[in-house]
Parts: C-alpha cells; sequence; structure tokens
C-alpha cells in the first residue's frame, strides 16, 4: 500500500486556513468530574451557577454504599436519589462564548461526552445528555447517550453522546439523568468518571456530482484525524470483475462544469468504458493504491490497510477523495480493464 507521500505537510487550503485552536480544546472541560472527596458541594437544580454541578435530588457520597454500590474510580460518586418523578437529574453548564470564533467558523466544534452509569436496581435506564444553549439560555440542540441499563449491578456502562455546536452557542451542559419510571422511589442510580472534551471534529461525508450521473462504483473512507489510521473502502458495481482501484486524495472538490469521461483510451490507451465523472480537482495530495477485491463480480467491498495519518496535521483542513476503479464491467461485451471513477468523498481534518 502507498498513500499521502507527504500528505498533509505541502496540503495546499483552497481558501481555508488552519484554525489557530484555544487552549481549551481537546482537554476536559467539567469540574469534579470524579465526584470525589474534595468537589463542591451540590448546588440547586434551577440556580445558574456555572462549573458546577446542579442536583435535584442527588448526593456526592465516597465509597462503597450500603447497597454494595462502589465508585468507579477514585473514591466517590454521584448518588441520584429515584423520586417518581418523570426523571432525576444532575447538571453542569458551562461557558464556551470563549470559542466563539471556533464556533461560528466553517469547521465548527463539537462537544463529546461519557461518562460511567450504574444503579441499585437492575432494569433501570440511564445515561449522560449534551446540550447546547445560546446566550439567552434557549435550548439549540441535544443529544442523549441515555440508555437501558443491564441486569448486572456490579457493572459500570458507559454512556456516550456527542453534538455539533449550533453557530451562536454560549453555553454547553452535561446532564446525567435517570428515568424513574424505572428507577423506584428511593432507589439510587449512579453516576461516576464524567467527561466533556470541546474539539474540532474529523468529518467524512461522500457526494455525488451535479451532472445527473451517478458513478456505480461506490467509495466510502474513515475520517481524517491525526495520529490515527486512515481507511478507504471501494464496493464496486455488481457487474465488474475482481481487480484493483487506486483512490486519489485531492485539495479541491467537483471542478466547474460538467467532466464527465470515458477513462480508457486516457489511462491504457485503448478499448472503451462505461461514462463516469471527475469529482475532484487541484492538487493531488496522495493516493492508495486498493488491491484484491473478491471473486465474484465485485459483490463484496474491498478496503485498504489503516494508513498512518502524522501528528501535527493542521486541524480543519479541507480533503476530497475519488477512486479509479478497474476491472472488466461484464455487461459491455468487451472483455478489458473498464477504468471508471467512484463518487466523491469529502471532511475536514479533526481531532476526533
Amino acid at each position: 500500500m502507498r498513500i499521502f507521500r507527504s500528505l498533509f505537510f505541502t496540503f495546499l487550503v483552497g481558501g481555508l486556513a488552519p484554525l489557530s485552536m484555544a487552549q481549551t480544546l481537546g482537554v476536559q472541560a467539567l469540574m469534579d468530574s470524579g465526584y470525589n472527596s474534595g468537589s463542591q458541594p451540590l448546588g440547586f437544580f434551577g440556580a445558574a451557577s456555572l462549573d458546577r454541578w446542579l442536583a435535584e435530588t442527588a448526593n456526592l457520597v465516597v465509597g462503597t454504599q450500603p447497597d454494595g454500590m462502589a465508585p468507579f474510580e477514585g473514591d466517590g460518586m454521584l448518588q441520584i436519589v429515584g423520586t417518581g418523578g418523570a426523571v432525576s437529574q444532575v447538571r453542569q453548564r458551562i461557558d464556551v462564548t470563549a470559542l466563539s470564533d471556533e464556533i461560528n467558523s466553517s469547521c465548527g466544534i463539537r462537544a463529546f461526552v461519557s461518562g460511567r452509569v450504574n444503579a441499585s436496581v437492575a432494569g433501570t435506564e440511564g445515561g449522560f445528555n449534551v446540550i447546547a444553549l445560546d446566550a439567552a439560555g434557549v435550548l439549540l440542540v441535544v443529544a442523549s447517550g441515555k440508555m437501558p441499563l443491564d441486569d448486572d449491578i456490579s457493572t459500570w456502562e458507559v454512556s456516550t453522546s456527542s453534538v455539533d455546536l449550533p453557530a451562536d452557542t454560549a453555553f454547553v451542559e452535561v446532564q446525567s439523568l435517570f428515568t424513574n419510571a424505572l428507577l423506584p422511589t428511593g432507589e439510587f442510580g449512579y453516576a461516576d468518571d464524567a467527561s466533556l472534551v470541546l474539539n474540532v471534529a474529523a468529518t467524512a461525508v461522500a457526494y455525488d456530482g451535479s451532472c445527473g450521473i451517478i458513478n456505480p462504483d461506490r467509495l466510502s473512507t474513515t475520517p481524517v484525524i491525526p495520529g490515527t489510521s486512515w481507511n478507504a473502502t471501494v464496493d464496486a458495481q455488481a457487474t465488474r470483475d475482481p481487480s484493483f482501484a487506486i483512490v486519489l486524495v485531492t485539495n479541491m472538490g467537483e471542478p466547474s462544469g460538467c467532466i464527465i469521461v470515458d477513462l480508457a483510451p486516457i489511462l491504457i490507451g485503448f478499448g472503451s468504458a462505461p461514462a463516469s465523472e471527475l469529482l475532484v480537482s487541484g492538487n493531488i495530495i496522495g493516493t492508495v493504491s486498493i488491491f484484491g477485491f473478491p471473486a465474484g463480480l465485485g459483490t463484496s467491498a474491498s478496503t485498504s490497510s489503516g494508513i498512518f495519518i502524522p501528528t501535527g496535521v493542521p486541524l480543519c483542513m479541507p480533503w476530497y477523495a475519488q477512486a479509479i476503479v478497474f476491472g472488466d464491467v461484464t455487461t459491455d461485451g468487451i472483455v478489458d480493464l473498464d477504468p471508471m471513477l467512484t463518487n466523491g468523498v469529502t471532511g475536514l481534518v479533526g481531532a476526533q
């Protein structure tokens, strides 16, 4: 496999400079995330306080409890008391106006939330939500991590949620909550090891052209995240014989005007192939070779091995990818390599 020979080191950005990332990105943003001894006391749920946990009916508890529950990490945990209402919850709100430029940029910021949840009775439902609000406290968007908990109360389960922060987001709020219909009055839900991280979200989105042609061979990729592996997958059209593909990575997307081509005379110098549309332009900054499409006329996908993306790659840089797929398309009556272009994939380099 060969890829990204100097990928992103010489990356040319079409009109978009890398963001100057604030120091608050990529780090834990919650106060008292472990609910351990020494944490601030829980505040009143309806208060306007920032950077502390505000509770309806809950306690910060230390050590193993009478019901046998012990903290997941540290010496403490959050104990939420079932009340018979709709939900029992605890929340913490943080001010993100220092990140307004990043949130309102074309790149944007995503809030990633995770935590551990458990309960004193089996079959309950709980988790962590994340909410974005504007400067007036008006709800903009919410993502729920609430889920059914397993029947083993000796295990802590992982709850996750994430949300792209809309423009004008001023506050992000994390909620730990349990459904009271499944948490009887006087029973306890527990939370521990909460995390809120704000970061540039890595994206990878497939797209087709605007010229009325859908290229039948299909490309998908993982997002580009520095310090991790990147994979490209080609799912060949059902009438194509097994062969190989080359994925081109560029710095610009669909060219102006419709470029619909027969690639056979251009790439192999003879024959003809069904027409397909070019969906990338600009500079080629890397290539990936994918070999060994399975036998059976391309009825299953073939994926590149993981390609390591170097650390230090600037966040928020756009990239575009399109593959050229080779292998005889049996329906045209001519045995040749029939090179054709796939759909395109585009994204922004992100941190997670």
